[in-house]
């Protein structure tokens, strides 16, 4: 029960700590260099997941399957603490964003700041919650279900699962940083166009590999890595939805709700599915990606400046 709490808080703390980051390095960053900042936050994000992923091969080479249900289980936790008084500590050099600083100066802040992203900016949160969906099925598929797949339908061993794994997620890293760049180059719209189409084609690669019995696995995972740099898109639009008093408010309200909902429901889904088809992740990644596709079209042409950059400036005095 005390663990479980404790995940419980750890999970509300990470729906605060993402929207926040999101808004903190964006503010800061430059003009024309807000897409490749942002996308080397998510590779960040995403290298803790190649940690987890190193952590649980060591676990499954050192450690019996009995001895990690029995003790060794609690050992990622502790290293996770460590991180955790480490980030606590690099704080303290952290100073409030130019924008916001600028807002203080000018105005008083909004006393109820979700009240009024529901009011006055409900247009922000439908592609702000289909965004996030797309996101987190990037994340879950690559991530989460396909080493669970490869076990348990591929018959892979826990450590070559892992270590496999561990090199999609590299290459995930890799992806976030070249999708943030293209961002400042054509702008953020265009950017979730392209990866939204790439995202479904790498996935099958991926799957085209281990139901054909390919070889050369890793390469299909590392395609697979770099396809889902839509997880490092993302975060341009969605600070770019938001005018900058609101702008936590509105990115925390929407991804935490979508995203709570949308990655507790499909791995579940997927998981269920698998034994009727091998090909049932490719077909979901297909159909996220065509979300991302229309998403990208509508609003879009809806909002036609680079997501990156816009609402971003410093506001301007009377």
């Amino acid at each position: 029960l005390l663990l479980l709490a404790l995940r419980i808080l750890q999970g509300a703390a990470v729906g605060g700590e993402v929207p926040s980051a999101w808004t903190f390095v964006a503010e800061h960053a430059p003009p024309g260099r807000r897409g490749y900042a942002l996308g080397f936050l998510q590779a960040g994000l995403t290298f803790g997941y190649l940690l987890g992923a190193l952590t649980a091969t060591l676990l499954a080479h050192v450690f019996s399957p009995e001895e990690i249900l029995s003790y060794a289980w609690r050992y990622p936790f502790l290293l996770g603490g460590v991180f955790g008084v480490i980030g606590v500590w690099l704080r303290r050099w952290l100073s409030e964003t130019p924008v916001f600083l600028a807002l203080r100066s000018q105005q008083a802040p909004v006393k109820f700041p979700l009240r009024q992203v529901l009011g006055e900016h409900k247009r922000a949160l439908a592609p702000a919650a289909l965004l996030t969906c797309v996101l987190t099925s990037a994340v879950v598929v690559l991530v989460v279900i396909t080493p669970t797949v490869m076990q348990q339908r591929f018959g892979m061993s826990a450590g070559d699962t892992f270590a496999l794994s561990s090199v999609g997620i590299v290459f995930l890293n890799l992806g976030c940083v070249l999708a943030g760049l293209l961002v400042d180059r054509v702008g953020a719209w265009r950017a979730l166009l392209l990866y939204s189409v790439l995202l479904p084609l790498g996935v099958g690669v991926l799957y085209a590999s281990l139901i054909g019995h390919w070889g050369m696995t890793w390469v299909a995972y590392a395609l697979a890595g770099l396809s889902c740099g839509v997880v490092g898109v993302v975060p341009s639009v969605m600070v770019g939805l938001f005018p900058a008093q609101i702008r936590v408010s509105g990115i925390s309200f929407t991804y935490n709700v979508a995203y709570a909902l949308w990655a507790s429901i499909t791995p579940l889904a997927l998981i269920a599915l698998m034994p009727w088809s091998p090909w049932v992740c490719v077909g979901f990644c297909l159909v996220m990606g065509g979300v991302g596709v229309m998403t990208s079209v509508y609003f879009g042409r809806r909002e036609p400046m680079a997501a990156g950059e816009a609402g971003l400036e410093l506001p301007r005095t009377a």
